[in-house]
């Protein structure tokens, strides 16, 4: 009996927990006599002992939710501030929410006592366009971030999209000043926010391969079919002060502290369905199906943050690599090169 559920949750039940989950097994034959072992069948299933651990998964839900959010830090130029014209760049990052423990034993024993564990991860290729809107307010900045990709295969069953979009506003608190006979400079400070939403949908499905099971003389087989859907729409607010320092000519590190504000949900659903058939005959006697798999949670309101960042000035190129860290949980790490003028 173990192998007909492990057939429905073979690549889920070690990493994701599902709510109130249940196999559900419906006669189709038609004929009464089968009946009875169907429903004992179902009855041996959703008392085994393999169900006991499973729960509700939100803490994963919110930490994928907030790697997601993570992601509107890539293309970002947080430490050229006070450019006088515009700015364009492309830039790829990667956020993840680092869970408690890394070891994998601690980790497979919380899986096994509370079928849920707070570890997400997520990345983005995004596009940033900013301009010094000076010519109608001194020292005011915009920005427009456009990131994502159309629903694409990216692995064999594996289906991802994602959109990302959003604006935001920097002004220069105090201007940059050159230090050192102008081997440094102090970009000054500048203090933004912004607006920013993010969407990510992925789907996989695939098959177990054809398991059997017995409950008494009644033989059956079963190939299920499982697909995995997560679907993790945010509203975000950042609220940043940032400042950087030149030296050289050639390097630059900037230095920042803010907070990110995230509204939105992490949806998660799991299903499976599987023809029954006997093994005897070969006879379809009935269906299984998953049910009652998936979760909705929150992403994280607020997270305070530290920014810093290491960069190349190659004239108007630039050549950055920003990290931000969440002191609570997260981490976020990218790359960004673009110009600015």
């Amino acid at each position: 009996m173990k192998k007909l559920l492990l057939s429905v949750l073979v690549l889920f039940s070690g990493t994701l927990s599902i709510s109130a989950a249940t196999i559900k097994i419906t006669n189709t034959s038609g004929l009464g006599v089968y009946d009875t072992p169907i429903d004992n069948l179902q009855t041996q299933v959703n008392s085994s002992n393999d169900l006991s651990f499973l729960g509700n998964n939100t803490d994963f839900a919110t930490a994928m939710g907030d790697s997601t959010q993570f992601q509107t830090s890539t293309a970002t130029f947080n430490g050229y501030q006070n450019y006088k014209l515009f700015a364009v760049s492309i830039g790829y990052g990667a956020g993840v929410v680092i869970p408690d423990t890394t070891d994998t034993a601690e980790l497979e024993d919380k899986l096994k006592a509370d079928g849920d564990i707070k570890a997400g991860a997520a990345s983005a290729v995004t596009l940033n366009a900013g301009i010094n809107l000076g010519l109608f307010v001194d020292n005011l900045y915009a920005n427009i971030l456009l990131g994502g990709f159309p629903e694409t295969e990216v692995y064999d069953g594996l289906r991802m999209k994602q959109l990302i979009l959003g604006f935001g506003l920097n002004y220069s608190v105090i201007d940059s000043v050159s230090l050192l006979g102008g081997f440094a400079k102090w970009r000054g400070l500048s203090i933004g926010s912004g607006l920013y939403y993010i969407n990510s949908k992925s789907s996989y499905s695939f098959e177990t391969g054809e398991q059997t099971t017995s409950i008494g003389s009644f033989d059956v087989k079963v190939n299920p079919l499982v697909s995995f859907e997560s679907d993790i729409s945010i509203f975000k607010i950042p609220v940043e002060a940032v400042t950087s320092l030149q030296a050289l000519w050639l390097l630059n590190f900037g230095f920042g502290a803010g907070a990110d504000l995230s509204f939105g949900k992490s949806n998660f659903d799991i299903n499976a369905k599987s023809d029954v058939y006997e093994t005897a005959t070969n006879t379809k006697v009935g269906e299984a199906e998953l049910v009652g798999a998936g979760t909705e949670a929150n992403p994280t309101l607020f997270k305070f943050k530290l920014l810093g960042s290491i960069g190349f000035n190659l004239g108007p190129v630039k050549i950055d690599f920003p990290v931000v860290y969440y002191p609570a949980d997260g981490l976020f790490m990218g790359v960004t090169t673009g110009f600015i003028f």
